[in-house]
């Protein structure tokens, strides 16, 4: 059984693949320490020179490093869903973490607009401000949804570890060292009644919201016939609590 929640972030603006990377690393960050994985915040840990902070540092920087290689240009439209799992192994998850990357139908407004004003509409790239880092951070880490969601899940094992893969539409354009295809996985579903998993959806908040409503659900029938590529993170986070 999934039990889910979500979460919408309203940065009012259109984030660009650049800007969702760092929503990501944010997020992963927040997780990695709320869920119990790491003893100290991110930004703490990454300055000890500590036994644990040195096997840290040397996964974590093998992930940003395949997150900056990989959320470029030349995927933003083909990147759907970061996914993050908690548990023993990637297809026995007890926690799902799902970041909203790419909205076909948005992709396809900003196209009409920039047609019909004849000028350019398209997503500037530029960093999240601190302000937009903060909001971001609250919302995952201090919103009531997701303080109501990490009380409702049990506390991590010795034994279980954080997996990442990323949801594409089609194939890469580019690809980095420690990223591979998975022909083999795939989201578990309601139909596992003897698992409990519990799920967090984390979406932004689209500033096309009102003329979009109409096209979601035809949007959510749409992917499930997509032709859905996997593809897995190979470095995980252990448990060094």
């Amino acid at each position: 059984m999934i039990y889910t929640n979500s979460i919408d972030i309203d940065v009012n603006r259109c984030l660009c693949i650049h800007s969702i990377s760092q929503l990501i690393d944010i997020t992963l960050q927040s997780l990695l320490y709320q869920r119990q994985i790491i003893p100290e915040p991110v930004s703490t840990l990454s300055k000890s020179d500590s036994h644990i902070s040195q096997q840290f540092r040397i996964v974590y920087e093998k992930v940003t490093k395949i997150l900056q290689n990989t959320f470029r240009s030349p995927n933003a439209k083909i990147i759907s869903e970061f996914i993050i799992l908690f548990g023993s192994a990637p297809y026995l998850p007890k926690e799902i973490y799902r970041i909203k990357c790419r909205n076909a139908n948005e992709d396809e407004l900003i196209n009409e607009i920039d047609n019909e004003k004849n000028k350019s509409e398209e997503v500037k790239c530029e960093e999240l401000s601190a302000k937009e880092k903060r909001l971001i951070f609250s919302a995952i880490a201090l919103s009531k949804t997701a303080v109501d969601h990490f009380e409702s899940c049990p506390a991590p094992g010795k034994t279980d570890k954080v997996f990442m893969f990323i949801k594409a539409t089609n194939k890469l354009q580019t690809l980095s060292e420690g990223l591979n295809e998975d022909l083999s996985f795939e989201l578990p579903d309601n139909m596992q009644r003897r698992r409990i998993i519990h799920q967090l959806r984390i979406e932004l908040k689209s500033p096309h919201k009102e003329i979009l409503k109409e096209d979601m659900k035809e949007e959510n029938n749409k992917e499930i016939d997509e032709n859905i590529i996997w593809y897995r993170i190979l470095p995980f986070f252990t448990n060094l609590n």
